[in-house]
């Protein structure tokens, strides 16, 4: 029986996405996701899904390490999604997500 997984990766940087990428790349995992979670994006650090260059660069490292399709999970705390989607889609995402929560200020 062969089971599809999808697997949420997370990283503080480029690299980080792609280390993780190429450790997926073993038998019975047919697909990577890649995600930046919320948490990163806080205390003043610069967030990688917020900045559509920044994404294609991760979504970028992600392909070229990955043997599996890229599904890049896009935040909607982002001025344009349009932008973000067709940054993310040129970079190489296979598939693309969106996440449905908000970051509120406290």
């Amino acid at each position: 029986m062969v089971v599809n997984v999808i697997v949420n990766i997370s990283g503080s940087s480029v690299d980080d996405y792609a280390e993780l990428a190429e450790r997926l790349n073993v038998a019975g995992r047919r697909c990577a996701r890649d995600q930046h979670l919320l948490s990163e994006c806080q205390g003043g650090r610069h967030c990688l899904w917020t900045d559509p260059r920044a994404a294609a660069d991760v979504v970028r490292a992600v392909a070229a390490e990955s043997e599996k399709p890229v599904i890049a999970k896009l935040s909607p705390n982002v001025t344009s999604i349009t932008e973000m989607a067709l940054a993310v889609e040129e970079a190489g995402a296979d598939d693309l997500a969106h996440q449905y929560t908000h970051r509120h200020a406290d």
